[in-house]
């Protein structure tokens, strides 16, 4: 039994059936004050009591596997995390693009986090005259809509309701994807990006040195206009697609399936 999502049934616990699971992060026991009581019992509490119960545990990232070994003393495997998206689907354009500036793509929910403000200071006439700036983003927690209104009418493209065909559009024909998260437990439209062949700007966090292309580039989260220019002339080349296979198949359904599969196989033969 592997449990994705939630600890184990403690029925478990009167059976010798190989069991799995796996936990995104180590936030339930370093920041569980900002959870709420229900999710401070079941993904602390309980979750720490079952723990001796699991063969194996995995994660979803080397960065998350080194703060969970520490945290709960015992080994973590990395299972990885699969992309989003079915990139064989269909793609449909977003109404509003323009075909006069290539794409400068910005991919999550709008809030704090994202650092969707550094766009104020890196959005200038310049910038638009040479790229049209897309977010594509719901609004996400504790806000930052206002950021993304009055950036609006500066002429970034706002997509709130932007669908999977609509994203995978935009990885297709977007010119660099850029995100300047203040923190992240993944970033998956970042994978998602390096997965379509992309080119990449990233904030240089822990997770992004771990889950980003070879060819991303990195900058601080508070980047000035004229650096954010010299990064975008630097990244604007595609990569070999012979590397974008590579890094696409690290972060495909089989691969995670198979880091898996396998150790649990081993038990079960065992």
């Amino acid at each position: 039994m592997i449990c994705g999502s939630a600890p184990a049934s403690p029925s478990m616990r009167m059976n010798n059936m190989p069991l799995a699971r796996i936990i995104a992060d180590d936030f339930p026991w370093k920041r569980s004050k900002q959870m709420s009581l229900q999710g401070r019992l079941l993904f602390r509490d309980y979750e720490s009591w079952m723990l001796d119960r699991y063969d194996l545990i995995f994660t979803i990232s080397d960065v998350a596997r080194v703060d969970l070994q520490q945290t709960l003393g015992r080994e973590v495997l990395l299972a990885g995390c699969a992309t989003g998206l079915e990139m064989s689907a269909h793609d449909v354009r977003p109404e509003g693009i323009a075909d006069d500036r290539p794409i400068l793509l910005l991919v999550g929910t709008v809030e704090p986090r994202k650092n969707y403000e550094a766009l104020e200071r890196i959005v200038t006439p310049a910038l638009l005259a040479d790229w049209q700036v897309i977010v594509a983003g719901r609004p996400g927690w504790q806000g930052a809509l206002a950021v993304l209104d009055g950036l609006t009418a500066r002429g970034v493209t706002w997509l709130q309701k932007a669908s999977d065909a609509n994203l995978r559009w935009l990885y297709r024909n977007a010119g660099i994807f850029l995100t300047l998260s203040h923190a992240e437990g993944f970033n998956m439209p970042l994978v998602e990006a390096g997965s379509y062949g992309l080119p990449v700007i990233c904030s240089d966090l822990p997770i992004h040195r771990s889950v980003a292309p070879p060819w991303a580039r990195f900058t601080s989260t508070d980047v000035d206009a004229e650096v954010l220019r010299l990064l975008l002339n630097g990244a604007a080349a595609r990569p070999e697609p012979e590397a974008i296979t590579r890094y696409g198949e690290r972060f495909s359904w089989a691969t995670v399936c198979d880091n898996i599969e396998r150790p649990l196989l081993a038990i079960r033969s065992a």
